[in-house]
């Protein structure tokens, strides 16, 4: 209790005083009791299994564009045309409504035809980037 105690007062500080729902959750928080103990194993897990690798990758896969996007693809068109800022609003925004409407997808059709539709159209999205356009309109040169 006195862990808890002193990391709230860490969390809140001196000059902050708590407000009617924080109260309640420290009131809620407070009943929680701190003697957990895990249930015994008769032999250790694996560290490494199959399944781990294999999810792994599909999250290391998934998320390769995100680096590509908000570093390469900004700094490739602040050189061609300044349209970087437009890019990364249009990309922000497909991924926002994709969300939105295609979250629930994996429900209806098997998760292994999204998800790799779903790179599919990845790889062909960061495949068309070198050959981006200009706000201009002209292809850019090599």
């Amino acid at each position: 209790m006195q862990y808890m105690r002193d990391t709230l007062a860490d969390a809140i500080g001196p000059s902050r005083t708590l407000t009617g729902p924080e109260k309640v959750g420290v009131l809620l928080l407070a009943r929680i009791t701190e003697d957990y103990k895990p249930a015994l194993r008769e032999k250790g897990r694996a560290w490494l299994t199959p399944k781990l690798i294999a999810s792994g990758l599909a999250v290391g896969f998934v998320n390769v564009h995100y680096p590509v996007i908000t570093g390469f693809l900004i700094l490739h068109l602040a050189n061609h045309g300044n349209s970087g800022a437009a890019a990364f609003t249009a990309y922000a925004s497909l991924i926002l409504l994709s969300r939105f409407f295609l979250g629930g997808l994996p429900d209806r059709i098997h998760p292994g035809i999204t998800f790799f539709s779903g790179l599919a159209a990845m790889a062909i999205g960061l495949l068309i980037i070198p050959f981006a356009v200009e706000t201009t309109g002209k292809t850019l040169p090599n």
